[in-house]
C-alpha cells in the first residue's frame, strides 16, 4: 500500500527538476543531482530538522585537551555528525555555557586549570572542548543534529535522511537553483523567496512533534 508520505527517490527528484528546467541530458542529471544535495546541506545548516536531531547522547571525559564527537558519542549514528544543537550542552542537571577558543586561550591558555565542568566549546566536527580541563569521567550529555547522507543517483526513497515530507522541500529547493543556472530570466529570484519562505513554515510546523527528555537548569559559578 502506498502512502503520501512514501517520498521520493533521487532518480524521481532528478525527474521532477528535469521536467521544469525543460532538460534531461546527462550533463543535466549530474548537475540536478549536485543542486538536490547542496538543497540538503542548506535544510540542514538552516533549521534542527527532528528527524535529524539525536537527543540526550552523551560522552564522557578523559582529561583530554579536545574530543572528536564524530568518534566519542554513544549514539550509534556518531559517524554522521553535524553540529551541537544550542544550548543542550549538560553536566548533570546544570547547563554548560558556551565559549569561544580564544576565551580560553585568554583565560587558561596552558590548559591546566581542573575542576567541575562549566563551560564548552564546539570549534568544529572534531574539535570539541570542556572547561575547565583536566577532569577525568565526567558524563557530558548533549543534543546534536545528524549530517545528511550524500544523495546518488540510485539512491531510494529511504537513504534520504530528511523525513518523506520533507522531500518536496528539496525538489523546490533545486528546482529554483536549476532555474538560476539554466534560465536566463530572474524568475528563479522569486522562486528562491517563496522556498526559503517554505522552509520556515515547514520547520516551523515540525516542531510541534520534537520533544526533549531532559531539562537542564543554568549553572551559576
Amino acid at each position: 500500500m502506498a502512502y503520501l508520505t512514501d517520498g521520493f527517490s533521487a532518480e524521481e527528484m532528478i525527474a521532477r527538476v528535469a521536467g521544469v528546467v525543460k532538460s534531461s541530458t546527462a550533463a543535466a542529471e549530474t548537475m540536478i543531482l549536485q543542486l538536490l544535495n547542496a538543497t540538503q546541506l542548506e535544510m540542514f545548516y538552516r533549521y534542527d530538522w527532528p528527524e535529524l536531531r539525536v537527543q540526550d547522547d552523551y560522552f564522557t571525559t578523559d582529561g583530554s585537551e579536545s574530543y572528536s564527537l564524530a568518534s566519542v558519542l554513544n549514539n550509534a549514528n556518531k559517524a554522521g555528525f553535524g553540529r551541537v544543537v544550542a544550548n543542550s550542552v549538560r553536566y548533570g542537571s546544570y547547563s554548560l555555557s558556551p565559549i569561544t577558543k580564544g576565551w580560553i586561550d585568554q583565560y587558561d591558555p596552558e590548559r591546566i586549570q581542573g575542576g567541575t565542568p562549566l563551560k564548552y566549546c564546539a570549534v568544529n566536527r572534531t574539535d570539541f572542548r570542556v572547561w575547565p580541563y583536566g577532569s577525568s569521567g565526567d558524563k557530558i550529555s548533549l543534543d546534536w543534529v545528524i549530517l545528511p547522507v550524500k544523495l546518488e543517483a540510485a539512491s531510494a526513497a529511504d537513504d534520504v535522511s530528511f523525513d518523506p515530507e520533507r522531500h518536496e522541500l528539496i525538489i523546490e529547493g533545486t528546482i529554483w537553483r536549476a532555474c538560476r543556472e539554466e534560465k536566463p530570466d530572474l524568475e528563479w529570484e522569486r522562486m528562491m523567496g517563496q522556498w526559503y519562505r517554505r522552509l520556515k513554515e515547514a520547520y516551523r510546523d515540525s516542531r510541534q512533534f520534537k520533544q526533549t527528555s531532559f531539562v537542564a537548569e543554568p549553572h551559576y559559578v
